[in-house]
């Protein structure tokens, strides 16, 4: 349908790209600082604020998603409409896209809708919010164990602080 050119869905790519790879970044900054363990193997750092960026992620992803698929991720045809002659000539014409086949386009659209508003993508959705624990207590803990010192330290010299802060 040419929206991928749209500025506001491109804005919205560009978010899950931005947020994809920061986590990315967080993956490989674990490995990084990687630690040998007694066995002599090597175990990624821990990374707490991984946990909670990754379930606000994945709550944003829907909400982009539902946003870039709009009403093509609701009004769907089914496998028989598919296979009946009569329908299948307009699920031709009007399932399109600008650069995909009828039926890919709705094995996209349908896709996206098991992701965003499908049963199945509704329990990956609180799996993905609750396997971890109460998302408010993981932001928490990611404020809580989060090494401020050397941040406090450059702010305290840049503003000449007389306080410990």
């Amino acid at each position: 349908s040419g929206i991928i050119k749209r500025p506001e869905v491109v804005a919205k790519l560009g978010e899950m790209c931005t947020f994809t790879g920061a986590i990315r970044s967080s993956f490989e900054l674990s490995l990084l600082k990687a630690s040998k363990t007694a066995a002599g193997n090597y175990k990624p750092a821990k990374a707490p604020e991984r946990r909670a960026f990754t379930t606000m992620v994945s709550e944003r992803f829907i909400e982009l998603v539902e946003h870039i698929g709009t009403s093509s991720l609701i009004f769907l045809p089914t496998a028989k409409d598919w296979d009946n002659p009569e329908i299948k000539d307009y699920l031709d014409v009007y399932m399109r896209g600008k650069e995909s086949s009828p039926l890919d386009r709705h094995k996209l659209c349908k896709f996206a809708w098991d992701l965003t508003g499908d049963g199945f993508g509704s329990r990956q959705q609180m799996y993905e919010r609750l396997h971890s624990g109460d998302p408010n207590v993981m932001v928490a803990n990611a404020w809580r164990n989060t090494d401020l010192s050397h941040a406090r330290e450059l702010i305290s010299d840049f503003l000449d602080l007389e306080g410990d802060y």
